[in-house]
């Protein structure tokens, strides 16, 4: 797996990434070595936040963590990033890679399955990306999907937790 560092704010030594990425091995065993591992360090205030996407063919898994110490926020973000390996385990398999088996201990691995309660119809309007935020606060939403009006993708529109917003853009593979 190949480690990619961004470092917002903040300063780490070759040491403290070399930790990290010793860290990450433990997720070698579900990944191949084409996959790829942002690692995203932040500081706010007194505390560091840590996020670590791992994406490979097309699928993405993602945690964050914010405490005073990096190589605490990583341990834990690695422990999150299984369970959510093993808890998706006969999915991943089917689209991952195709009936082989994952390399999983004999754990007891929680298989849910998911309940549509609600399908909704929506209807896309071109608009730019202000008009999209605007609409989506005049509804008290968290989100909104809009067809962005310059590109023609479907897009969404939705608030960070730090009270910013930002935009997902759809792509075809």
């Amino acid at each position: 797996m190949k480690s990619v560092f961004n470092l917002r704010k903040v300063e780490i030594t070759e040491r403290e990434k070399n930790i990290i990425d010793k860290k990450l091995t433990r997720l070698d065993k579900f990944f191949s070595d084409d996959a790829i591992a942002t690692i995203t360090i932040s500081k706010t205030r007194e505390n560091m936040n840590v996020e670590v996407t791992v994406s490979e063919k097309g699928m993405y898994f993602r945690a964050e963590r914010t405490d005073k110490s990096i190589t605490a926020c990583v341990d834990e973000i690695i422990d999150l990033l299984i369970r959510q390996i093993r808890k998706n385990k006969t999915r991943l398999e089917k689209r991952l890679y195709q009936g082989v088996s994952m390399n999983f201990d004999n754990e007891y691995i929680d298989e849910d399955t998911y309940e549509i309660i609600k399908h909704k119809k929506v209807y896309l309007k071109p608009m730019d990306a202000e008009e999209a935020i605007l609409e989506m606060n005049m509804l008290g939403h968290t989100f909104f999907m809009f067809l962005n009006e310059e590109t023609g993708n479907i897009c969404v529109a939705y608030r960070r937790y730090d009270g910013d917003y930002g935009i997902l853009e759809s792509e075809v593979l």
